[in-house]
C-alpha cells in the first residue's frame, strides 16, 4: 500500500481520544498514516492540502457513503485502485463541493458518529486492516 493521508478538518484536542489514536499509530510504525490537521477547517484549506499533497482523487468519510465489515475493508484498503488519500470533515459536515469532488464515499458506521470518534475508529481500523494482511492476531473471526 502507498502512502495513506488523512485529512482532518479539525483538530483533536480530546487528550483521551488522542491517546488511542497514538497507540495505534505507535503499532503501526513506518507504515502508520500520516494525519494532517486543518486549522480552519475550510473548504479552501482542504483544495490547498490535496493540492500540497499531489492528490488529485480522495475519498470522503460520511455516513452515507459505502460501508464493509472489517475484512472487506482491509481488502479495499489495500486494492490499486483505492486512492491513498481520506477525508474527514468537521462538526457542520462535508460541503457540497467536497462531496462532488470526492471520488467515493466511505462509511464507518450507519449510525451518525462525532468526527473526532470517527477519527479515532478509522485509526483503529486501518490498525486492523494492517493486521489482517500481515496474518497478525489482533483481528479474531
Amino acid at each position: 500500500m502507498a502512502q495513506l493521508d488523512i485529512i482532518c478538518c479539525f483538530k483533536l484536542k480530546d487528550q483521551y481520544l488522542k491517546q488511542y489514536e497514538t497507540q495505534y499509530l505507535k503499532r503501526m510504525g513506518p507504515q502508520a498514516p500520516r494525519i494532517h490537521e486543518l486549522k480552519s477547517g475550510t473548504e479552501k484549506e482542504l483544495f490547498k492540502k490535496l493540492s500540497e499533497l499531489k492528490r488529485e482523487k480522495f475519498i470522503l468519510l460520511q455516513e452515507k457513503g459505502r460501508s464493509y465489515d472489517s475484512l472487506k475493508f482491509s481488502q479495499w484498503l489495500y486494492s490499486e485502485s483505492t486512492p491513498q488519500t481520506l477525508v474527514i470533515a468537521g462538526a457542520l459536515g462535508p460541503s457540497e463541493k467536497t462531496i462532488a469532488a470526492s471520488q467515493q464515499s466511505l462509511s464507518l458506521s450507519a449510525l451518525t458518529l462525532p468526527h473526532r470518534l470517527a477519527r479515532v475508529v478509522l485509526i483503529e481500523q486501518i490498525y486492523r486492516a494492517q493486521s489482517i494482511q500481515s496474518s497478525h492476531p489482533y483481528h479474531h473471526e
